[in-house]
């Protein structure tokens, strides 16, 4: 009869840890979804002020843009020098509005958003922005930045 209590009571410990680690790796996932969701917000903040210094936050050392009409900027010097120049006009405007976004784990994540660029003189730019991220040493980081112009309708 002792066996058996032990034996009982080992299976319940064990069914107990096992729920308890599904717990714990819920509770890293929501954590993970959370700081992506963040880093996103960085992105688009970064953007919306214009400001160099918080886009270097938010890229990844191998950050690749491609823009609409096929231009690459491959690693993340060669993007800040595009963001530097981009963002050193003041005179427009662009929103962000997500339309999917896929996190998986706590390793990539991916936000497809639609934009619109602006500028004063009337010129419009409508595309669709994929965001891809990675997680490296616990930071969300952009590693590709792809762009695609939408054809006016």
């Amino acid at each position: 009869m002792r066996a058996r209590t032990i034996a009982v009571a080992g299976l319940l410990g064990l069914g107990l840890l096992t729920g308890s680690a599904a717990a714990d790796e819920t509770d890293a996932y929501r954590g993970c979804r959370h700081g992506f969701d963040a880093a996103v917000r960085a992105y688009v903040s970064a953007t919306d002020a214009k400001d160099v210094a918080a886009m270097e936050r938010v890229l990844h050392p191998g950050d690749t843009i491609v823009m609409p009409d096929a231009v690459v900027y491959p690693g993340k010097e060669k993007a800040m020098e595009f963001f530097r120049e981009f963002f050193g006009n003041p005179n427009w405007t662009q929103s962000f509005t997500p339309i999917r976004t896929v996190v998986d784990g706590c390793d990539t994540g991916f936000v497809l958003m639609d934009s619109l660029y602006a500028q004063p003189d009337g010129y419009r730019s409508h595309l669709l922005i994929g965001l891809t991220f990675t997680r490296t040493h616990g930071r969300w980081l952009v590693l590709l930045d792809q762009n695609t112009r939408i054809p006016a309708q």
